[in-house]
């Protein structure tokens, strides 16, 4: 058999494959979202979920950033107990970012579309309150679309450094190994998938800064960095930490430079970067905004009044990492593999050392930044905070897949798998423990009613 036909066969065995393994994670996700959907009679519930879809909506029907209709229309106004306090504005004290809301507008639309169309030409009565009947399904779901588009993305990363095969199993398997999972299918109202997706959008757009010869990249990539950057602040703060990634990247070549070369193409490399940056203070200006909206200043720390503070000098960093309560690596023991190796993967890989350094780094100032804040991150499933460091777990999978496959074969690599959808299994496991959970309290709650 030749070569090119050899080659011809690998590629659509490759296809096959990779198609293969992103559909077998997402039907274990839909699987998972209807049943959580049922469990809870709907997907918008919790205090923080339902917080951070209280802005989309008012923003959507409302026009404003006032949430009081919100909390009376809310499927589980019980969740907030005594309800929120008020701001000096008059405004409920909701802190939430408003980047959620932004990703929800486009959603609320069609579901807008889609009610009023089935009332009025199917003589329907579909809810049209936000909250239940389309909204209630369209809008969650929208949470798995993003998901998906951000897996497809960090997939496109990981190709960079590994074959298809190899980069496909590595990103889907940490989707289904750690806190991603049960904020995909489960509380989808929550912003670490959306966070997830805006990060490997902003981090896809940056990888043409880590070649040699930039010349080629246009303005609208620098405009384009810049605007998910802010959008992946404004859905989560904790995420500026990222721009450290496009700014280093970014310096080398405006620093880097011999001084023999060009000044025009200094210029113009500074002015292309002075627009990214322009763009980051212009796509930001929605939350400062909300900002003055509710609390009476473009510049404020919403969470200061909810008596969150940072306790930078004494960081709990053992027990982020370590605890029985939430911490990473017990909770979800394949990033415990992924911390081990990182080491070897810098010393080992030649292209894209520097992109794994500040990956790397990023994921240091996570844990700090958690450490200093709440290291059980309000008791979520597992350490839900580190969203953004899913491409650090999943280059070290990806370097110990290539020497299992190099070393011994496709054989021992579907052996090498089956061994880590033991996590996978483990971590659905815990999933539905705290389903199991939930649906007593519902019980309870219930039967207490009676």
């Amino acid at each position: 058999m030749s070569n090119l036909t050899t080659n011809i066969i690998d590629h659509k065995y490759n296809k096959r494959t990779v198609i293969g393994v992103f559909s077998f994670t997402f039907a274990i996700c839909l699987i998972l979202y209807v049943f959580f959907g049922c469990l809870n009679k709907g997907w918008i519930f919790g205090v923080d979920a339902q917080a951070y879809y209280m802005v989309g909506r008012s923003l959507y029907f409302d026009h404003d950033f006032d949430s009081t209709n919100e909390l009376q229309l809310t499927p589980h106004p019980e969740h907030f107990g005594n309800g929120l306090p008020l701001t000096k504005t008059g405004k409920l004290d909701n802190e939430s970012p408003i980047g959620y809301a932004l990703l929800t507008q486009p959603f609320l639309f069609i579901a807008d579309i889609i009610t009023i169309s089935s009332n009025y030409i199917l003589k329907t009565t579909l809810p049209y309150d936000g909250y239940r009947g389309v909204f209630g399904m369209l809008v969650p779901f929208a949470t798995m679309i993003y998901g998906f588009v951000g897996v497809y993305l960090a997939y496109k990363i990981i190709i960079m450094f590994f074959d298809r095969v190899i980069s496909s199993i590595s990103i889907n398997i940490v989707i289904l190994s750690t806190s991603l999972l049960w904020y995909i299918t489960g509380h989808v109202t929550m912003v670490h998938i959306h966070s997830f997706a805006a990060l490997a959008a902003l981090m896809y757009s940056t990888m043409p800064f880590f070649e040699k010869d930039i010349s080629g990249v246009g303005i609208l990539r620098y405009v384009c960095i810049g605007s998910l950057l802010a959008l992946a602040t404004m859905i989560r703060f904790q995420n500026a930490i990222f721009a450290i990634i496009p700014v280093v990247a970014m310096a080398q070549h405006l620093f880097g430079r011999k001084s023999n070369n060009n000044k025009g193409q200094l210029l113009k490399l500074i002015g292309k970067i002075s627009i990214g940056a322009f763009s980051t203070l212009v796509c930001f200006i929605p939350q400062t905004l909300y900002w003055k909206a509710v609390y009476g200043s473009y510049l404020t720390n919403s969470y200061a009044g909810h008596g969150w503070s940072f306790d930078f000098l004494k960081p709990e960093l053992a027990k982020t990492l370590f605890s029985a309560d939430h911490g990473l690596f017990l909770w979800h023991p394949i990033t415990l593999l992924s911390c081990i190796g990182i080491c070897l993967l810098f010393y080992r890989v030649k292209k894209g050392r520097l992109f794994i350094l500040l990956l790397s780094v990023c994921f240091v100032l996570t844990w700090y930044i958690i450490a200093s804040w709440d290291y059980t991150m309000a008791n979520s499933f597992g350490s839900r905070a580190f969203d953004g460091s899913t491409l650090f777990f999943c280059s070290r999978l990806g370097r110990d897949s290539k020497q299992v496959m190099e070393k011994k074969g496709n054989c021992s690599i579907d052996v090498y798998y089956s061994y880590f959808m033991e996590y996978a299994t483990l971590n659905a496991a815990k999933i539905f423990r705290m389903a199991s959970d939930s649906w007593r309290c519902i019980l309870f709650t219930n039967i207490e009613k009676l």
